[in-house]
């Protein structure tokens, strides 16, 4: 169910799967298809994709299998509400929480798809909004992930290696805005970035290694930044992922002699079992022989 929800989140934003009811002009209630008064219905500047995405809704048998689903967890998190015997505890959990958000979003959302009237820029933002918001069914996956042993092993090395990631982060930040405001001086002849925060940017992507090539120093100095702002990123990042990667196999070693053990003890006789405990309880009582 999980995972067919957020196939079908995901499947809302195709094309060939949504369809227009009306004109953007009727949804909106304008008398006539001015594009100046149908954008002046948005905070923004809008784009083809949004326009289309917000004046068009999903087709209908995409719709009622979206409800259907909503419809199941939303009786099975009352329910879970309901067999919980500590509510407050319970109302305090992560995605406990995101759920109960989901569904506060979900009601209005649909109510708006349905009637597709948005007008007002009010109407528009809120819609974006709740849009926006229902996004976080895609954490449920994480229940998911929480059976598998080998994700929570992964979560168990990412907690035991909180001080390298705040390392790695801190040293990240702090050359980022250093090597920011070096290649910012050394390019401002040339005008490649406009300010220091279009620099940061680059230097973000130049030493995490990506390179979008939407930014980079076309001069000497520059590139000589460039050059020693790459190398920098490969050492500060690859040290502490080396760290965390050692805990991480250390926690799956432990992980699997654990899962082996447990697969030879299920695998015992039951009478040999039987026999060991009662020894074992001999042993660790204090019995005087006379």
């Amino acid at each position: 169910m999980i995972v067919l929800s957020v196939g079908v989140h995901l499947l809302d934003s195709v094309d060939s799967l949504r369809e227009a009811e009306g004109s953007p002009a009727q949804r909106c209630n304008i008398s006539r298809e001015d594009n100046s008064s149908l954008y002046m219905l948005f905070p923004f500047p809008p784009s083809e994709v949004e326009l289309k995405y917000i004046f068009t809704k999903p087709k209908m048998s995409l719709e009622k299998l979206d409800m259907f689903l909503t419809t199941i967890f939303t009786f099975e998190f009352v329910a879970r509400f309901l067999a919980c015997p500590r509510k407050c505890r319970f109302m305090r959990g992560f995605l406990n929480l995101l759920d109960l958000l989901f569904l506060v979003c979900k009601l209005p959302l649909v109510y708006m798809e349905l009637c597709g009237c948005f007008a007002s820029s009010n109407a528009i933002w809120a819609f974006v909004i709740f849009k926006t918001v229902t996004s976080v069914r895609l954490v449920r996956l994480f229940r998911i992930g929480g059976s598998c042993q080998g994700f929570r092993v992964m979560v168990l090395s990412i907690k035991a290696s909180k001080s390298e990631l705040v390392l790695m982060v801190g040293s990240i930040s702090c050359l980022m805005t250093m090597f920011a405001v070096v290649v910012y001086m050394a390019e401002m002849h040339i005008g490649t970035f406009t300010d220091t925060f279009q620099a940061c940017w680059w230097a973000i992507i130049t030493m995490t290694t990506v390179g979008y090539g939407d930014l980079y120093p076309h001069g000497a100095v520059g590139r000589i930044v460039g050059t020693v702002c790459a190398l920098t990123g490969l050492v500060v990042i690859t040290l502490p992922i080396a760290v965390i990667g050692t805990k991480f196999a250390e926690y799956y070693s432990v992980n699997q002699d654990r899962s082996a053990y447990v697969e030879e003890k299920k695998k015992e006789c039951p009478v040999k079992r039987a026999k060991r405990l009662i020894s074992n309880k001999i042993e660790n009582t204090n019995v005087t022989k006379f």
